[in-house]
C-alpha cells in the first residue's frame, strides 16, 4: 500500500513538473500579462492577421512566400490572412477551407479588398492528417498543395496538427498559431517527456514543436496581441539540410560507388585468372 502510495505522489509530481517544464520551454501569451511593456500589446484580436501576416513576410520574406503557388492557409475561415499578405506583396496564395460558400464571389471578395493583383487560389475542402487524401488524387488541389512555399494557419481549430503532419510530408516550412486543443476528439495526443495526456495549450504548443523529424528544429514565439498568440513554426534556416548530414549522404555515395568499382575489379581479374588456367 506504501509502494503504491509513493508511486502515485511521484507520478503526480512528474505531471506537475512537466507542465512548469513545458511552460518555461514554450513562451507564455504576452496577453495574460498586464506589465507587458510592449507597445502593442494593446492590439486586438481583428488585428491579429495583420500582424501575423507582418511576422511572415519579415520571418520569410516576400520572395519566398511567393513561391510555387504560394503560401497555403489551412482553415483561414473568409480569408482574412491571405488578404493580407497579398497586400503586402505575395504574388500568391491558396486558401483551404472546407465551409467557403460561392468560391468565385468570395475569390472577388478577397482581391478586391486587398487591392492587389495577385493571384488567390481556393480550395474547399477540409485537411485531413498529413494531406495524402488530397494529395493523391493528382488533381489541380493537389498541384496547388504539392507546390506551395510553406503552411500556415492561424487559429485552425482541428486541422492544427494536419499543418504540421502536412508540412513535414511536402518538407517545406510551417507556421501555425494554435488555439483549442481538443483533448477529447485526439486522446491520443501525449507529451513526449511522460507520456501525460495533451490538455493545455502550452502542453500542445510544446507536443507540436516535439514533432521535429530527427535533423530538425521546430520553434516557436509570441506575437503582440491579445489571445492565444504563441506561434509554433519551421523556420527557412532549420529547413535547409544539415551540411554535415549532406556531407555524410555524399560520402556513403562515394562508398557505394567505390565497393561496386572494386567488386568489378575483382570480377575482371577472376575472369583473367581462369583465362591462363584453362590455356
Amino acid at each position: 500500500g506504501r509502494l503504491v502510495e509513493l508511486t502515485e505522489v511521484l507520478r503526480i509530481e512528474d505531471e506537475q513538473s512537466y507542465t512548469k517544464w513545458a511552460e518555461t520551454k514554450v513562451p507564455q501569451n504576452t496577453s495574460e500579462n498586464p506589465e507587458h511593456d510592449d507597445p502593442h500589446l494593446l492590439q486586438s484580436k481583428e488585428k491579429r492577421h495583420l500582424i501575423f501576416a507582418e511576422w511572415l513576410v519579415v520571418e520569410y520574406g516576400v520572395e519566398y512566400l511567393s513561391k510555387g503557388s504560394g503560401v497555403l492557409e489551412v482553415g483561414g475561415g473568409k480569408g482574412a490572412l491571405c488578404r493580407a499578405l497579398l497586400d503586402m506583396g505575395v504574388s500568391s496564395v491558396t486558401l483551404l477551407e472546407p465551409k467557403l460558400e460561392g468560391e468565385s464571389e468570395f475569390k472577388s471578395s478577397v482581391l478586391c479588398e486587398a487591392g492587389s493583383v495577385g493571384i488567390l487560389n481556393v480550395i474547399p475542402e477540409a485537411l485531413c492528417g498529413d494531406g495524402s487524401d488530397i494529395l493523391s488524387r493528382g488533381d489541380s488541389y493537389s498541384g496547388l498543395i504539392r507546390s506551395c512555399s510553406m503552411v500556415v494557419g492561424m487559429h485552425p481549430d482541428q486541422a492544427t496538427e494536419a499543418i504540421v503532419d502536412l508540412a513535414i510530408k511536402l518538407s517545406v516550412p510551417f507556421a501555425t498559431i494554435p488555439c483549442c486543443v481538443f483533448p477529447v476528439l485526439f486522446p491520443t495526443r501525449v507529451d513526449k517527456r511522460f507520456g501525460n495526456p495533451v490538455r493545455s495549450h502550452g502542453s500542445f504548443c510544446q507536443y507540436l514543436v516535439d514533432k521535429a523529424p530527427e535533423g530538425m528544429s521546430f520553434n516557436s514565439t509570441t506575437l503582440p496581441f491579445t489571445g492565444k498568440n504563441i506561434v509554433v513554426y519551421h523556420g527557412i534556416k532549420d529547413h535547409v539540410p544539415n551540411q554535415r548530414t549532406q556531407q555524410c549522404e555524399r560520402t556513403k555515395a562515394q562508398q557505394k560507388k567505390h565497393r561496386k568499382y572494386l567488386r568489378k575489379q575483382m570480377l575482371e581479374a577472376l575472369d583473367e585468372d581462369d583465362t591462363r588456367e584453362s590455356k
